[in-house]
């Protein structure tokens, strides 16, 4: 018996069919394999998040007191910043990405020093799809700009953690 038989290519079958079927059984093969590859049995990783003390916002409750820090992020669109107003708590970082087609400058305000908070200044144009982060570590109202279009303007209001107690 051929090996055309054993995997039923019927006699009288051109080479072309013989070759679709084995392109087909490898790529069938190939999938079931990356499949387990993908899988290989793992159990998803616990949420931490689920140990959050909803009045404190803080990790593990009393004995364990590890402030949760937040990541935000502000998209710099064709129409400037969104969300344009953010409130976060002290330690919390904003991450700044890029979604247009020209270079965008996120920085702190006033225009053109940059000075109201010190060290939030991307000091660079992004190209469009690279992020600028930076992490606030002192509590006060941030004007941020884009300093290539600085009509696109918005407000960072970092806040202690017990003044986010609430939704305030």
């Amino acid at each position: 018996m051929d090996m055309n038989q054993q995997v039923g290519v019927p006699q009288g079958a051109s080479s072309t069919h013989r070759w679709v079927l084995w392109a087909i059984i490898i790529v069938a093969a190939v999938a079931v394999a990356w499949g387990a590859y993908q899988y290989r049995g793992e159990e998803p990783i616990e949420n931490d998040i689920e140990m959050m003390d909803a009045d404190t916002g803080m990790m593990g409750g009393s004995e364990n007191t590890i402030p949760m820090h937040a990541k935000v992020t502000v998209e710099v669109t064709d129409t400037g910043f969104s969300p344009s107003t953010v409130v976060i708590q002290k330690g919390d970082e904003v991450e700044f990405v890029n979604k247009r087609v020209v270079p965008v400058w996120p920085a702190s305000g006033a225009h053109p020093t940059h000075l109201l908070c010190p060290g939030f200044d991307s000091l660079k144009g992004l190209a469009t799809g690279e992020t600028y982060s930076f992490t606030f570590t002192e509590v006060r109202e941030c004007p941020m700009h884009d300093h290539l279009a600085p009509a696109f303007k918005g407000m960072i209001s970092v806040k202690e953690a017990s003044a986010m107690k609430g939704g305030q």
